[in-house]
Formats: C-alpha cells, sequence, structure tokens
C-alpha cells in the first residue's frame, strides 16, 4: 500500500510539472550539452589548423633560409668554428653578417622565436653556426646544444636523405616549449653537411590558443542563444496550444459544453481541438437529452396523479378567440397533484376570466398579464402564420401529427399537420375553429 501511495505521489508530481517547464527541462541541457560539443569540436578544428599553418611555416621557412645560406661561406664559418676562433669576431665580419642578416629580416617579419643552422657535433649533442637571435636568445658560433632525442632522431634523418623535419611542442632545458623544423643545408661539394632550423615558442602558439579560445566560446553562445530561440519557437508552437487545449479539457470536464475555441497549432493538436468539439457536442446532446428525459419523467408523473385524481378534472380552457390567434390556458404541474384545489380554483378564475373577455379588447389585449402562471400556461394559436407560441414557465409537451413536440416557455414553432389534432396529456386542444 505504501508503495502505491508512493507511486501515485510520484505521478502527481509529474502531472504538476506544466508543458513549458517540462520543455524547458528537456531542452535546456541539451543545448547545453550541443554547445559544448560545438565549441569543443571548433576549438579542436582551429587547433588543428594553427598547429599545421605553424608546421608549414616553420617547414617553409627552414628550407628557404637553407637555400639562402652561402655554402662556400658556411663551410668557411664552420672551419673557424672548429678551429677555436673568437665568436664575437666571426660574427663580426662580413662572411657572417652577409648570411645571418637576411635570416634575421625573415625571423622578425614572420614572428618565430629561432631561426638558425647548425651541424652535428658530439652524439646527442649539435653545434650553432648562424644565429639570427638577439640578447640572451642568441647562440655564439661554435656553441654546443644537447637536444631531446628526438630531435637528434630528426635532425640525422635530415642529414642522411635529405628529408624535412617538424616535431611536435618539445620541452629544452635551455630554451622551455618549442616547436622545431629542420631543412637540409648544403656544403660548397654538394653533400648535406648540417641543417637549417626553425624554432617558435609554445608562447605564440598559446595566444594563438587563446584567440580561438575565445572564438570557440562565441560560437558556443552563438550556438545556444539560437537552440533558446529554437526552444522559445518550439514553446510557442507546441506549449501554448497544448495549454489552450488543456484548458478547453478542463472546462469541458465541468459540464460547460460549449466548443473549443479555434486557434492556430500543430496538426496532432488541431486533431485533438476537433476530437474536443465532438465531445462537447455529445456531452450539449446528452444534456439536453438529460432535460427532456426529466420533463418527460415529470409528465408521466403528471399522468399517474391525472390517473389518481378525483373526479373534479381541470381541463384546458379557450380563454381569448380574436381573427388573428386562439389563447388556450393549459394546467401544468409537477410533481404534487396537478388537479388539487389550488388548481381547480385557478382554473375556476380562468373561466371566469374568460367569460368576461368575450367581446373585451382591453382585456384580450392584456390576456398575458392578466393569468397567474403557477399551476397553467398560455398556448397561442396564431392563424395566418400558422404557429404556435408559448407563455409561461415550464415547457409543454403536444403531441401534433402523432410526434411528440416540446414546446419552450418564449419559443414558437409551426404547426405540424392538422391543429384541430393538437393533443396535450392525451385530448384533443378545443380551439375555436373559426380559423
Amino acid at each position: 500500500m505504501q508503495h502505491d501511495a508512493d507511486q501515485d505521489s510520484r505521478a502527481t508530481g509529474q502531472r504538476r510539472i506544466g508543458i513549458k517547464a517540462l520543455l524547458l527541462r528537456t531542452f535546456l541541457p541539451a543545448v547545453a550539452i550541443l554547445a559544448l560539443l560545438l565549441a569543443v569540436l571548433v576549438y579542436q578544428w582551429l587547433h588543428a589548423i594553427i598547429l599545421q599553418q605553424f608546421d608549414e611555416r616553420l617547414i617553409a621557412v627552414s628550407a628557404i633560409s637553407g637555400a639562402m645560406v652561402d655554402p662556400s661561406d658556411h663551410d668557411r664559418l664552420i672551419a673557424m668554428a672548429q678551429a677555436g676562433g673568437d665568436p664575437a669576431v666571426i660574427e663580426a665580419s662580413d662572411l657572417y653578417r652577409r648570411n645571418v642578416d637576411p635570416m634575421r629580416q625573415i625571423r622578425t617579419a614572420l614572428g618565430l622565436t629561432y631561426l638558425y643552422t647548425q651541424v652535428q657535433g658530439r652524439p646527442e649533442e649539435v653545434v650553432y653556426i648562424l644565429d639570427s637571435g638577439d640578447g640572451e636568445d642568441h647562440s655564439p658560433i661554435g656553441s654546443a646544444d644537447r637536444l631531446p632525442a628526438e630531435t637528434m632522431a630528426g635532425l640525422r634523418a635530415v642529414q642522411q636523405d635529405g628529408s624535412l623535419y617538424i616535431s611536435g611542442v618539445q620541452y629544452q632545458d635551455q630554451w622551455g616549449l618549442l616547436k622545431t623544423a629542420a631543412a637540409p643545408l648544403y656544403r660548397a661539394d654538394g653533400q648535406i653537411g648540417g641543417t637549417a632550423g626553425a624554432d617558435v615558442n609554445v608562447s605564440v602558439l598559446r595566444v594563438a590558443t587563446q584567440t580561438i579560445l575565445f572564438q570557440s566560446a562565441l560560437i558556443g553562445m552563438a550556438s545556444i542563444m539560437l537552440c533558446l530561440l529554437a526552444t522559445f519557437y518550439i514553446m510557442r508552437r507546441v506549449a501554448r496550444p497544448m495549454e489552450r487545449l488543456t484548458q478547453e479539457a478542463l472546462r469541458l470536464a465541468t459540464g460547460d459544453y460549449r466548443p473549443p475555441a479555434e486557434f492556430r497549432a500543430a496538426r496532432e493538436v488541431s486533431a485533438l481541438r476537433d476530437s474536443l468539439a465532438q465531445m462537447a457536442q455529445h456531452g450539449r446532446q446528452d444534456q439536453q437529452q438529460a432535460m427532456m428525459d426529466r420533463a418527460d419523467h415529470r409528465v408521466r408523473q403528471s399522468e399517474q396523479h391525472l390517473c389518481r385524481a378525483h373526479a373534479a378534472v381541470v381541463a384546458p380552457i379557450l380563454l381569448v378567440t380574436t381573427a388573428t390567434r386562439d389563447v388556450m390556458w393549459l394546467p401544468t404541474g409537477a410533481e404534487a397533484a396537478p388537479y388539487g384545489l389550488a388548481a381547480q380554483l385557478e382554473a375556476r378564475a380562468i373561466a371566469r376570466l374568460a367569460a368576461k373577455m368575450a367581446g373585451n379588447d382591453p382585456l384580450i389585449d392584456a390576456a398575458e398579464l392578466l393569468v397567474n402562471g403557477d399551476h397553467g400556461a398560455l398556448l397561442s394559436l396564431w392563424h395566418d402564420e400558422q404557429k404556435l407560441s408559448l407563455s409561461g414557465s415550464v415547457p409543454l409537451m403536444l403531441m401534433m401529427a402523432g410526434k411528440p413536440v416540446w414546446l419552450m416557455p418564449g419559443d414558437s414553432i409551426a404547426i405540424i399537420g392538422d391543429a384541430r389534432d393538437i393533443r396535450y396529456r392525451g385530448d384533443v386542444l378545443p380551439w375555436a375553429g373559426a380559423w
């Protein structure tokens, strides 16, 4: 029992969630996840493009630098470095400057960190010859440097087969995080005698990465805004019609059988609205049928009372007869005996009133005002229009052409068949017949 109660409480809690809240709870997490995935994909894509651009730039610069260096000059500079000459004197010479100045211009223009030439020294070491750097970033001619094993393997491959080498982001003890490219550097005899290298510091990559990260964030925010707009559009097209339809269904459940109002909605919602309209129509018909059944029940009870009534019978009284209409007083009754003392007294009063009205036009015109409708109703037969009209407080059932016809107070209906055959509670109404 407790388990069923918990299930009922959970079901009730779920029903209390509005369709707008349900859509928001469904779409907003999906929007956030979609935007995050889109931002991550865009970031990875742009980051890969940036790395590829740096790779292409480093390879192109190292290859061009290697081609720009004069092989004979470079061979002489290597010999000077190996002979132990003074680096300051060598670097001040025209031999060194005419080869390193173009490299400095290229490095500055392209925003590279290092641009240099190097030859193989002792195992796992290189010896710098030309270096376009300045200040602390400058490596004097003849200075040795120990590089990571992966980089040394790449440099050896360049010198062996003349291929191009590009490394990933690597950490070097002296220079930090670098991305390195190397191209073959030829000697005067046409053999590969060293490599031309180009490096970019990871800080440059970080700046570019921060830029694309900001772009990715903007793309993510834009995607979130677009998804939110799409969500609100869906809520407008789906949630509002569904809420309107829910209100119409609740109104119908209270017994208000007016048809649902027309509103723009999706095809499925429109189909539900049409179903509610059909239900409202059936409910209205059932309501009318129930009212007619209750009235018919009262009539049958009245007939039963009539069968049990005493000899004093209250019959319909022709109250007014004119050239245009006949007005007849009909006795009415519900649960109580319709032909009791009060009904008999009213019938006698109506009979006397009918006698006084004969030929008295002012009284004829005020007939409806003079008659009390507590135990009777006035039924008017209009000669020219061939119709009946009812004044009173309760509906009457007449038999015309053998068919039951309900007449509501204040209503007018056309006569079916012959007016001389209109019956009320089994008796033919005694119209004047002059018409």
